[in-house]
Parts: structure tokens; sequence; C-alpha cells
């Protein structure tokens, strides 16, 4: 049985809504919430404020960034994460809090060090941000798994990345089924994650929301010497397909 919270939350969440919740183990608690609108992108929330001086998009600018001052003065993943970055920026990497993730039609529950809670929701907000090098991982997003392990991503993420082949082989567009555009795609987003944790440095006053970039470095830098690997020890999985003629 749903308890009774947990049943009201999910009732008030829109289909593409996700709701974040830390408790900490004084009683306090923080509460992040993502609107995703139409075409899977962050909506917009404007700030009381103007934007940071951090989120500058030529302050620690990515060397592999497309994108122009001229048309984008602000980093769009740097914005994107504004709220969560200014809400952790004393928070302390190895503080154990609960986490409850909710979702129109499941939630989650796990204790977890804050830096790892906070990788897991950067993990949902950086591939909707409208970062080009990110944005590959929008269908990661839309079907957000909270704290996956090493495997299980390995396992969606060659599964996304196949389906986004064939849906441009499908559309007449060149597709390569091997997996060498996912390397070159982790090859930029560990560049990414670099750049974005100068930014963060430059503010944090704690080190869980730097940490919580590190930990999703080391899956951009692990998982594509791991895929082979974790692929062959998937292989009997599919035993059904590979004994078709």
């Amino acid at each position: 049985m749903i308890p009774l919270d947990t049943q009201e939350i999910q009732e008030e969440l829109d289909e593409l809504d996700i709701h974040y919740h830390l408790k900490f183990p004084d009683g306090g608690f923080k509460v992040f919430r993502l609107h995703l609108a139409e075409g899977f992108v962050l909506r917009e929330r404007r700030l009381a404020r103007p934007m940071p001086a951090w989120v500058a998009l030529d302050f620690h600018q990515c060397p592999n960034c497309p994108l122009s001052k001229k048309d984008n003065p602000n980093c769009p993943l740097a914005v994107s994460l504004v709220e969560l970055i200014e809400s952790s920026i004393n928070l302390r990497s190895y503080d154990e809090v609960q986490v409850e993730i909710h979702m129109k039609t499941r939630s989650f529950t796990f204790h977890a060090a804050i830096q790892k809670a906070l990788s897991s929701l950067m993990g949902l907000i950086i591939p909707l941000s409208g970062c080009p090098h990110t944005a590959p991982f929008k269908p990661m997003a839309r079907f957000h798994l909270p704290h996956a392990t090493v495997e299980e991503t390995i396992y969606r993420v060659t599964s996304m990345y196949l389906l986004g082949q064939y849906l441009r082989f499908v559309a007449g567009k060149e597709a390569v089924f091997d997996l060498s555009g996912l390397r070159e795609i982790y090859q930029h987003v560990h560049v990414v994650n670099r750049f974005i944790s100068e930014r963060i440095r430059s503010i944090a006053e704690e080190d869980a929301s730097v940490n919580a970039v590190i930990i999703l470095d080391m899956f951009s830098q692990v998982l594509p010497m791991s895929i082979e690997q974790t692929l062959e020890e998937l292989k009997p999985l599919f035993h059904a397909y590979l004994e078709q003629p």
C-alpha cells in the first residue's frame, strides 16, 4: 500500500513532473521540483534576480562548446543547475540523507550520501538543459532510473544509442550500429563535466555539489571502457535472439 502522503504527492504531479525530496537526519529537508515541458525540456523558471556571474557562457567555457556568446550569453547547462547548486552550496559530500523521488506513476526511496543524491538529480537535469553535448542523453532523462548501477546504466545507454541509430536508419540517414559514436558522445561529456566542475568550485563552500559532478564524470570515463565486458556478460539474456536463424 502506498503511504497516503506519497499518494497525495503523486496525484498532484503532472505526467512529466519529477520531485526529489532530500530528508536529513536532523529533520531538515530540501525539495527539488522538475517540471518538464513538451519536447522534454525543463520548463523555464525565471529567477527573481539577475543570473549569477558563474553561469556566463565564457566563464570556464568548455573548449568543445559550439555555442556563441552572441546568441547564448549564458551556458544553458549552468543555468539549469543554478537552483540546485545554490541550494546545496553548504552541504558536505558524505552527510547521509533519505532520498524520495516522486513521479506520477511511481516513487523511489533510498538512503545515500548527499553527493550521490545530487549526482542522481544532476543526471536528470543535465540532459534536459539544452547543452548540445548532453542532449543525446535526453531519452535517459525521460525514462529516469534513479540510483542506477553501472550495469543498469550500460544496458540503458547502449539500448538508447542503438535505438537512436535505428531511428536515423528509418529516417533515411546514415546509421552506425557499432558503439564508436557512443564513445565519442562520452568524450564530449567528459569535457563538459570537467568545466562545469570549475564553475561550481568557484562558488561552492562545501564539496557536495562538486563531488556530485565528479561521480557523473566517473560514469562518463568508466562506462566506455566497461561496455564491451558488460554486454558480453549480458549476452546469455539474449539467447532467444541469438538462436534465431
